[in-house]
């Protein structure tokens, strides 16, 4: 398969990046990684339909490339904006073209389910599933990541006592609206501690910057599942303390 780096891991999180690489490659799949660009769901959300467009271009140029027919994401958003790219481009001579290249894009939680993954080694933990809202309201993936955090042995997965939402961090609103993305990110923050979860675990890079920030304000520890699934991975036979955020 093709591994679709996005920004985020490229730039912020390549802990993470390498986690996805390791659960892959544990999983015995041998990942081509080719040079991309941007998925350009920054520019389409901000306006900037051409530069989207222009992104877009360069990564079908570069995904041609590759050997592999199925490419994962394992950032929500990316994966949502590249599974749609037929709408940006609709009417005009790439279209037939970009629906092709949406339609082998698969999210990396939905791929590992279909997979069916290698067992795990076991994390004595309670971790909180949230949901990312391209990932949950875009896509329709709900079930996937559930079952990969219950294939852990002694994780014991648990619901938030708010009902599945925005976690405060989408587009902009952490800049634009501080107060309101605080209060938001509060409310998630209770609902998961009321749950019981000791982690919180998502797969998006929005959610994952948003839930830091309360991380280093004292809040719950925050991982991408890969992450997650990589530390249960490498744990022993005894089992393994609660994982922390990076």
């Amino acid at each position: 398969m093709v591994y679709f780096l996005g920004c985020a891991k490229d730039f912020l999180y390549g802990d993470a990046a390498l986690a996805t690489y390791r659960v892959l490659w544990r999983n015995g799949v041998e990942v081509e990684l080719p040079r991309v660009s941007c998925c350009g769901l920054p520019c389409h959300s901000a306006g900037d339909l051409e530069g989207a467009r222009a992104l877009a271009r360069k990564n079908l140029a570069a995904l041609s490339r590759c050997r592999a027919e199925t490419i994962v994401v394992d950032e929500s958003s990316c994966c949502s904006h590249l599974r749609n790219l037929g709408e940006l481009f609709l009417g005009m001579p790439e279209e037939k073209r970009m629906r092709r290249l949406a339609e082998r894009v698969v999210d990396l939680t939905v791929y590992l389910d279909r997979l069916g993954i290698v067992p795990p080694g076991p994390l004595m933990v309670t971790a909180g599933w949230h949901d990312p809202c391209h990932l949950r309201h875009h896509e329709g993936v709900v079930d996937a990541p559930r079952r990969l955090l219950q294939a852990v042995p002694g994780l014991t997965l648990v619901e938030s006592t708010l009902a599945p939402g925005c976690c405060g961090g989408a587009g902009a609103i952490m800049l634009t609206q501080p107060e309101l993305s605080d209060s938001i990110l509060e409310a998630r923050e209770d609902g998961f501690r009321e749950a019981g979860a000791e982690v919180i675990v998502t797969s998006s890079p929005s959610c994952v910057t948003q839930y830091r920030r309360a991380e280093a304000a004292g809040g719950l520890p925050v991982l991408y599942i890969s992450e997650l699934l990589d530390r249960a991975y490498q744990a022993d036979n005894g089992g393994s303390p609660a994982p922390s955020g990076s």
